[in-house]
């Protein structure tokens, strides 16, 4: 078994309300004497989603958080993974910032994360916006720019980031099983005993850092895995005949090309908008497969990152000291999730969480963001209840104590956190949220 030390580094950057988070992990291996082969250390790099804001043009913030994050990855680095959990603006209107930055400072992007976005979630989303255009909040170049990524999401991620491999996650229902060792065979880039590698499974949905042994044996350390919420318009049989109607032939048969003429028609998606609303207004939330609501949060794509078992993070790192003496003295578990604007308010859809990800990986989750920026509507203690080791919640919002109404976060979202003597970082202009950690297997 691969002996060694890693170095958790990870950051809920201040950008207010939006989204915006960055992760190292570095891996160490053990020299056990003087004349053993020891490989040098391996790293992962993770962002998850960047933007700020619900318009066209990101805050101001964001720019100063992205040039902060950069500066973390050594010139001509890599970012393993890009994963964007869902296609509102708020949470993807700063790529083009992230993708110069990354650019100036000649650092790759090798894989990108992104939830499918089908043609009726795509004509919703972009018909949300042209009825918000009627108010004069929304400009057209806004529509635009989120046309062209809903209709052909790989050409404008291609484009920002090129060489990175698009993965677009379908929503999941099967359980993901835990990584385990693979005797006798050979992971690229890990061939030689103790020599470490990040891979990605042949799906291209599973991202591990793997490590060589002197049996050839391939041993998982750490593992990102995403969760894709299904969609709230799921199984509508009434929305896909709508649809059908307006597209005029099988939604199967429906090309980028289709869907880009369709969405150039706004009369067109303001009409499908007023028909899948009307659906929605007579169809119980307990009875969709989201607790979502509808615009671009239809379905969010979830992520965890955290280590493969097995580890010593529930042990004392400083002696057994009590907690009044030194509170630190209990370390955090080193698993993370992200939430995006995913809808994890009822039972049931929290269920189909753990059916994917399983109790083993909740149990490793120390830090999780709040969903949908600390919304009522949208997380409660069902949630928390299913992550027995969670000790900090982020939340990526603008308003720095709780509230009601519109503003986020809501008032009722921190308290069922304080309940669980939950620590909260709200994530106002500036307010980075840095956490780190630092275990031996």
């Amino acid at each position: 078994m691969w002996q060694g030390r890693y170095t958790l580094d990870a950051t809920q950057w201040g950008v207010g309300h939006g989204g915006f988070n960055s992760q190292a992990v570095n891996f160490q291996p053990l020299k056990r004497d003087a004349t053993e082969k020891v490989g040098n250390p391996t790293s992962l790099r993770l962002i998850y989603d960047c933007g700020a804001g619900t318009g066209k043009n990101p805050r101001a913030t964001l720019s100063g958080a992205i040039d902060r994050m950069v500066r973390t990855v050594p010139r001509g680095g890599t970012v393993d993974l890009l994963a964007i959990s869902h296609f509102d603006m708020d949470h993807v209107n700063g790529l083009d910032l992230l993708a110069a930055a990354l650019k100036d400072r000649s650092i790759g992007v090798t894989r990108v994360w992104a939830p499918i976005l089908t043609p009726v979630e795509a004509l919703f989303a972009v018909g949300e916006l042209d009825v918000v255009a009627d108010t004069g909040s929304t400009a057209s170049t806004e529509r635009d720019a989120f046309a062209s990524l809903a209709a052909d999401p790989e050409a404008v991620f291609v484009e920002r980031f090129p060489g990175a491999t698009l993965t677009r996650v379908s929503p999941s229902q099967d359980p993901v099983p835990p990584p385990r060792a693979d005797v006798d065979s050979v992971v690229d880039g890990v061939n030689d005993a103790y020599d470490e590698a990040t891979t990605f499974d042949s799906s291209g949905y599973i991202g591990l850092i793997t490590a060589g042994g002197a049996t050839r044996t391939q041993d998982p350390l750490w593992e990102v895995v995403p969760y894709a919420t299904r969609s709230a318009l799921e199984g509508s049989a009434q929305v896909r005949v709508i649809a059908e109607k307006v597209i005029g032939k099988p939604l199967s048969q429906c090309s980028s090309d289709d869907l880009r003429r369709l969405l150039n028609d706004t009369n067109l998606t303001k009409a499908f908008h007023a028909a899948v609303r009307k659906h929605h207004r007579t169809l119980p939330v307990k009875d969709r497969p989201s607790a979502a609501r509808t615009g671009a949060n239809l379905s969010t794509l979830c992520v965890y990152s955290g280590p493969v078992s097995p580890y010593r993070w529930a042990r004392y790192r400083r002696g057994w000291k009590p907690l009044v003496v030194d509170p630190t003295s209990v370390p955090r578990a080193p698993g993370w999730l992200g939430t995006g604007d995913a809808g994890l308010l009822r039972p049931a859809h929290v269920q189909a969480m753990i059916d994917v990800l399983g109790t083993a990986r909740l149990d490793r989750v120390g830090v999780s963001s709040a969903p949908h920026h600390g919304s009522r509507l949208d997380s409660n203690g069902t949630l928390w209840d299913v992550m027995p080791n969670l000790d900090l919640v982020t939340v990526e919002a603008s308003h720095p104590h709780g509230s009601i109404g519109r503003i986020h976060p809501h008032v009722q979202v921190i308290q069922d956190l304080a309940n669980r003597n939950i620590r909260v970082a709200i994530a106002i202009d500036n307010a980075d949220s840095s956490w780190s950690d630092t275990g031996i297997r």
